[in-house]
């Protein structure tokens, strides 16, 4: 992974976003920690807490899917669709969340503001600096994972990135696609060449500026959650911020 550099406003994001090459195929993840490695969450887990195995990650899906039949308007296809819906809604998986909007991503990095930053000491899964957000670019030549082929996500063997259809509006507003791997307690970026992800880090200080300035674009929390929960949401962020 290269660290490209920082981006102090709204102004140097955009003027990053537009050296983009129409001939590269780019992903893109926001986080509101800057973390040393991409990890995804059941590996953070996993090689912070007890020694999961495949077993026991797949028991952990079978009761979700168990236990969901009823919450859901329309069942997943396969155990693909399963594994983005359980990941979308919080249970730990070897998935990781990336969005084809740049946009996007950017409000993940920067949606908490910096009295709400909680640092998270898990093994070798601490942020490099307190309160600083990251921001990727992942550019990957492979194709998307073919789930007619491979039926089975928890023994997929190298790293693919999976486009799930938009089962959700949640997943469609935010335009999610997901990177897996075979290792879940391995970092992403050990798995790619150093040059397959450039990180970005976003000063703390950088936050509120930043993200007001995604609300004149459209981009808050009512597009990302188009909920009723989302709703509530935004209507009380910008109350908190005096904006109306």
């Amino acid at each position: 992974m290269e660290f490209a550099g920082e981006i102090k406003s709204f102004d140097e994001f955009r003027s990053i976003v537009r050296g983009i090459t129409p001939d590269e195929r780019y992903f893109f993840r926001g986080e509101g920690r800057d973390y040393y490695s991409l990890i995804p969450k059941v590996g953070r887990i996993i090689r912070s807490i007890l020694p999961l195995g495949y077993y026991d990650e797949n028991t952990i899906l079978e009761r979700f899917k168990n236990q969901a039949i009823g919450l859901v308007n329309s069942s997943p296809l396969n155990e693909w669709e399963w594994l983005a819906l359980a990941q979308h809604h919080g249970l730990p998986t070897r998935l990781l969340d990336w969005s084809t909007n740049p946009l996007v991503a950017l409000y993940f990095a920067v949606a908490e503001p910096m009295g709400n930053v909680e640092v998270q000491r898990e093994q070798l899964a601490v942020p490099t600096y307190q309160g600083d957000a990251a921001f990727y670019f992942l550019t990957i030549k492979s194709a998307f994972i073919d789930t007619n082929v491979v039926r089975k996500p928890l023994k997929h063997q190298y790293v693919g990135i999976y486009k799930p259809p938009h089962v959700t509006n949640r997943i469609r507003a935010q335009s999610g696609v997901f990177t897996i791997q075979p290792d879940p307690k391995q970092p992403l970026d050990e798995r790619l060449k150093k040059s397959a992800i450039r990180k970005y880090r976003i000063p703390c200080a950088a936050r509120e500026e930043i993200r007001r300035e995604l609300r004149l674009f459209g981009i808050h929390q009512a597009f990302i959650y188009p909920d009723l929960d989302g709703l509530a949401g935004y209507l009380q962020s910008i109350l908190t911020e005096r904006q109306i």
